[in-house]
């Protein structure tokens, strides 16, 4: 399979939906996206912005490129938040998650980003003290935007790693 241009996303995102429901759930209404990270397939520059009008930009310039992305519902489930008819123009659609599910006989549902870079012999550690605070309720919103950053470019350039094996 050869594809003209990949684009990789990855959002981080407030947690803000009250139990049962997971607190960064899209559909709820107090919860948005707070961090952009998105890529080119092949170049080294990986753009982290806080709005999508980067990412939008890119969406226009190749519009036949593919979307790459770990649980990329649900980072699609907060574009379409954004009501920009980008959004919603057909596109192809490679999710590493479902991929990885598919692929390995479906054992595991819900695949973390981690657990599919070690599959693949790919280095990766994700930076344990943000973990935690997500894991405590803490959104992205109430994180430095550096620290932040810095993750997200890490989920960005694994998950571009994933795509290439997958590939």
């Amino acid at each position: 399979i050869m594809f003209n241009q990949v684009i990789i996303l990855d959002l981080e995102t407030t947690i803000n939906a009250p139990e049962p429901h997971f607190g960064a759930a899209p559909a709820w209404p107090d919860n948005f996206a707070v961090a952009f990270g998105f890529q080119l397939v092949g170049e080294d520059d990986v753009f982290l912005e806080d709005s999508a009008t980067g990412l939008l930009e890119l969406l226009a310039k190749y519009p036949e490129a593919v979307l790459v992305g770990h649980n990329l519902s649900f980072d699609l489930m907060y574009l379409f938040k954004s009501n920009d008819p980008l959004v919603y123009k057909p596109r192809q659609l490679w999710d590493t998650m479902k991929f990885h599910h598919i692929q390995t006989g479906k054992a595991d549902p819900n695949p973390s980003l981690v657990k599919v870079a070690k599959y693949w012999g790919i280095p990766f550690q994700k930076d344990d003290e943000i973990k935690e605070r997500f894991k405590l309720g803490i959104g992205a919103d109430q994180i430095d935007q550096e620290l932040l950053y810095e993750y997200l470019e890490g989920d960005v350039r694994v998950t571009e790693q994933i795509f290439m094996k997958q590939l």
